[in-house]
């Protein structure tokens, strides 16, 4: 059984899975309390699925970006459940999770994040892995992605309609998707790290807050799964 964590934004999320298949998830809107809630709702996710914490194989979290204090909730919590457990940890990046349902689709896609009251992250990926990875203010961002791709990302809904629309007619607006859809790409991509025993290492890991120090290890660090 495998526990995926994910606090990087508003949205946040924890599952249970069996070799990569969703077992059982909680998912819930978080203002700013990821602190207080993330550790009852996995106990009670636990509890409601009558296992125990040491028939875990495998912690997968969401790495970021997302919020400062957000992902530090997640990522110390999930190296502290691996440490005591004695399990491994998977990261993958919150931008790569938004992007996993459309990335073979046949054009780029565009995942994004809100970072802030004007800013986004974002990441820009073809048919294999990502290309950019990015932060900037909302008003230059059409500028910035493809004239033809798939724009998709919790984070739409923080750019506004006239900016969205110099985007131009190639950008394909995804609808928002399932709250669960993150926490699924998630258990999808981590059961499959884990198969190929491409582990992080528990104590040099940590979020991506992309600062300009991390865009590149980000750049280097993102793996999706067909």
């Amino acid at each position: 059984m495998e526990l995926s964590i994910d606090t990087s934004t508003r949205i946040a999320s924890v599952s249970l899975s069996q070799k990569g298949k969703m077992y059982s998830q909680i998912s819930w809107e978080s203002e700013q309390n990821h602190s207080i809630e993330l550790v009852p709702a996995i106990s009670g996710l636990i509890e409601r699925n009558s296992i125990s914490m040491e028939s875990l194989k495998l912690i997968n979290v969401a790495s970021g970006p997302g919020g400062f204090s957000a992902l530090r909730v997640g990522m110390s919590t999930s190296k502290g459940l691996c440490k005591s457990l004695g399990i491994p940890i998977i990261s993958v990046p919150t931008l790569d999770l938004e992007a996993e349902s459309f990335r073979y689709l046949g054009l780029p896609v565009c995942s994004v994040i809100q970072s802030g009251k004007n800013r986004i992250y974002f990441a820009v990926f073809d048919s294999s892995e990502a290309i950019e990875y990015r932060v900037s203010d909302i008003s230059e961002f059409p500028g910035m992605i493809p004239k033809h791709v798939i724009l998709c990302g919790e984070g739409i809904n923080s750019i506004p309609e006239d900016v969205l629309n110099k985007c131009g007619d190639g950008v394909k607006i995804a609808k928002l998707q399932n709250p669960s859809a993150r926490i699924y790409s998630l258990s999808k991509i981590g059961y499959q790290r884990f198969l190929e025993n491409d582990f992080d290492e528990i104590d040099a890991l940590a979020p991506i807050y992309l600062r300009s120090s991390q865009l590149a290890n980000a750049q280097n660090n993102i793996k999706g799964v067909k």
